[in-house]
Order: C-alpha cells, then structure tokens, then sequence
C-alpha cells in the first residue's frame, strides 16, 4: 500500500477519485493500492489520470503542476466575473437594432429603435417606429442625458434626477437606456451562495453601491453562469431593500461574433402583468466609430 495526498481544486468541482471538491486545500491522505489508477475529472472530461506505482516522485511530478495550473485558472473574484460579463455583453463600442415590448394587463406597445455606443461614456439612441415616436433620439455624453423631441424641435436636457424615470412609458429606466451607472467602478462586489440557471451552474454576485456612485439601488444581485460568463438574471432591490425589479437575460445565440442573451425581459415586482422585452436583431461590436458622433446635431437625424 502507499499513501496519496488528496487536493482540493477550485471551483467548478472537480471529481477526484469519486469524491468531490471545491476548494484548494488538501482534506486527507489516503492509502491506495500500489498499482491503482488515478482519474481527476473537470466537467465530465479527464483533467489527468496517473497510475499509483512506485515511482511516485513521477507521479507528483506530473500531477502537481496540473493541478495548480487549474486552480489558478479557475481562481476567479467576484470583481472579475461582473467584468467578464460586461465585456460579453458591451464592447469597447456597438451598434445594435432593437425591438422593444411593453405589455401591459390590458395593451401592448411596440417600438423599434437603433442604438450606438462608445466605452461608457457615449451613447445615441434613435427610435425608428412607431411613426408618431419616429425622429425621438436620446444622447448621453458622459455624465449629461439630452432628448430630441422632433415634434416640438427641441433639445431637452435630462436632469440627474430622472435617470430613474420611466423611459418612454417602459419599465427599463433612462439609466438602464443609456448605462449611466456602471457595475464595474460604481458597485462593490462579493459572492453569494452559487445557483443553477437553465441547468447550468451559475454565480450569485451581490453588489453594493460605493458610497459616492450616483446609484438608486441598495443592492443588486446579478446571476452569471460560470461556462460561458453569461448574465442571465439581475434583481434590484431598493433603499429598503425590497425586491423592485427583475431583469431576465435568454435566448442566447451567436450575433455579432459574439455569444450573448439576445432577449431581455423587465418586470416589476410591485405591478403584476406588467412587463418589457427587448429582443436585438442584429448587434455589432467593436465598430469604428469616434466620439464626435455623439453630437446634439446627430441627434436630429437618423444614422
């Protein structure tokens, strides 16, 4: 018999020798056979598999390097998670076609839009339909927020105090719009108990705003999935920290290059049957595109 040092790995679990880990510390030795087989599995696939012999100087040799290397690589904050699902979902810069659905218990409104963006600070949203909204636009540079209302030919600048305010009778705000606040560098991140979302495992990441960020909510809990660093769930809770809204992330494809959720579903908590969905058919990223754009001249025509 020989005796073997039984590791942890960090997360996701690894099955080692049928019993599983999450972690990177070492919970027990064990005594093997000498000739035995040494299975370590990540994801159903083999991560490495060593014969116990005597030679176990070569078996250590080969095995240690592996397992740090994948404890390393799975080592992930709470911080670098929320980063990696922004990045899928907003790139350096974008230009996407949306629709937009706000259902109501006795009405259903559409609109279709076409967005731009730039890093956090740029953004222009133009409404394509219906007619009667047709020529709306929306800017935010930086830290201000304009509307072009064509009907009346005016620029209007929306103070810091609406970015919570409905945008344009939806149940996304002008902040959710525009991103006006970010959840990289305004929030605090840590992790919560982990979950499982459409059968996949997934993270719950809490974030508190920072105690200067201009920020309404008390807290947010994001879900992101740990495969593919996919956000598929967000719940705001406000100042009292009660549920207010949840936001649903689905029907994930290819578009763009990119994998992303292409459908995102906004409900209220405290209105039953009230509901937003905003589906994207064609998103591109990383367009060439300079912050001159993002003018009040652009504003008043359609690119």
């Amino acid at each position: 018999m020989v005796r073997i040092l039984l590791y942890t790995i960090i997360t996701p679990a690894v099955k080692c020798s049928n019993l599983r880990y999450s972690g990177l510390t070492m919970v027990r030795a064990v005594d093997v056979p000498e000739v035995a087989t040494f299975n370590c599995r990540l994801n159903k696939k083999i991560l490495l598999s060593a014969e116990i012999g005597v030679d176990m100087e070569k078996v250590r040799l080969i095995c240690l390097p592996i397992i740090f290397f994948f404890a390393l690589t799975f080592a992930q904050s709470a911080d670098e998670v929320v980063q990696k699902s922004e990045d899928i979902l907003h790139a350096k810069s974008s230009k996407s076609d949306v629709t937009m659905r706000i259902v109501r218990p006795n009405w259903t409104r559409e609109l279709s839009m076409r967005s731009y963006s730039l890093k956090d600070d740029y953004a222009m949203i133009y409404i394509l339909s219906p007619v009667r909204d047709r020529g709306t636009s929306f800017l935010k540079r930086q830290t201000g927020l304009w509307q072009w209302v064509p009907t009346i030919s005016r620029v209007i600048k929306i103070p810091p105090s609406m970015m919570t305010q409905s945008w344009m009778g939806s149940d996304f705000t002008n902040d959710d719009l525009v991103r006006g606040a970010s959840v990289v560098n305004d929030y605090t991140h840590s992790f919560l108990s982990d979950t499982v979302s459409d059968g996949a495992g997934a993270w719950r990441v809490q974030l508190i705003p920072k105690p200067t960020a201009p920020v309404v909510w008390s807290k947010v809990i994001m879900w992101v999935t740990k495969d593919d660093y996919i956000r598929r769930r967000v719940e705001f809770f406000d100042e009292r920290g009660t549920l207010v809204s949840v936001l649903v992330l689905d029907n994930v494809k290819k578009m763009g290059g990119r994998t992303i959720p292409t459908r995102m579903t906004m409900t209220p908590q405290d209105k039953p049957g009230n509901r937003t969905v905003m589906e994207y058919s064609d998103a591109q990223f990383d367009i060439s595109i300079n912050e001159s754009f993002f003018s009040q001249q652009n504003m008043k025509q359609i690119r």
